[in-house]
């Protein structure tokens, strides 16, 4: 399942990176990028967004690509 691409196409305001993302799917609205930073949001969470996800980060000037796979667990409390 891929999640999203992250674009960091050149440094922002006080040399802070862009982002940038696209969604897919039942995450539209759900996915977030807190600043500063590089992490990622899902919320709410769901027992179906258990799963592979992939990230692949664009950094910019030079272009490098940087591709990193997570598993997420979600359990429900009983």
């Amino acid at each position: 399942m891929e999640l999203s691409d992250l674009h960091c196409p050149e440094p922002g305001p006080a040399g802070k990176p862009v982002l940038v993302a696209e969604t897919q799917g039942p995450y539209t609205k759900r996915l977030h990028i807190p600043h500063p930073g590089y992490s990622l949001q899902i919320s709410p969470l769901r027992l179906q967004d258990s799963g592979l996800y992939r990230a692949q980060i664009t950094l910019g000037t030079p272009l490098m690509n940087v591709t990193k796979d997570f598993t997420l667990r979600v359990y429900a409390f009983s």
